[in-house]
């Protein structure tokens, strides 16, 4: 596996030049930035710190932010309510894996719960909502509407051989992974 540092920024904003290089990478580069029309949704949105950033950045002409738990949800209302949002759309309490069906997107974010004893547990893969996130690749890739890019944000000890035969990119961000798939490593 061969991981790429990235420079100290805010993770949210390292997230959101991560896609713009995966999506130059897949479809060429613009006239501008804004010419890409990308639709990002944060499938876990928790307390909002990916989608302020994917506001802030006008590589996203759509954001859909997803949170189930009706605390983070909460505060990340409160975090939106300080920015322009015309471009998001807010899903409260809602599963993203119950919705991905009715979202179009061409980027999903997830970041599945873990906690300190995933540290020591290495072997264990990480689900949401039930689904490992291997299942979770082939459901979304499997229709052509739902995504062309998945981003997985993971502990840092996270078992990459899990995600392996998906051809992932991946980075390290302080004291997380990013993996990165897009639909084309499938068949490469």
């Amino acid at each position: 596996m061969n991981v790429q540092p990235l420079v100290d920024k805010p993770q949210g904003d390292q997230v959101a030049q991560i896609i713009v290089h995966h999506i130059e990478k897949l479809y060429g580069e613009p006239n501008t930035i804004e010419d890409y029309n990308i639709v990002v949704t944060d499938g876990t949105a928790k307390t909002g710190i990916n989608v302020l950033s994917f506001l802030a950045d006008k590589a996203f002409t759509q954001i859909n932010a997803i949170e189930k738990d009706p605390q983070l949800f909460e505060q990340l209302h409160a975090n939106i309510n300080m920015v322009d949002s015309s471009r998001l759309n807010i899903w409260a309490n809602a599963d993203y894996v119950d919705s991905l069906h009715l979202i179009v997107q061409d980027v999903v974010v997830i970041t599945p719960v873990w906690d300190d004893s995933y540290q020591m547990m290495r072997e264990e893969e990480l689900t949401l909502s039930g689904y490992p996130l291997s299942d979770l690749i082939r459901i979304l890739f499997t229709h052509d509407r739902l995504t062309s890019l998945i981003v997985f944000i993971l502990p840092l000890r996270y078992n990459t051989n899990t995600l392996s035969r998906y051809n992932p990119t991946w980075y390290q961000l302080r004291d997380v992974l990013i993996s990165v798939i897009e639909k084309t490593n499938l068949y490469s």
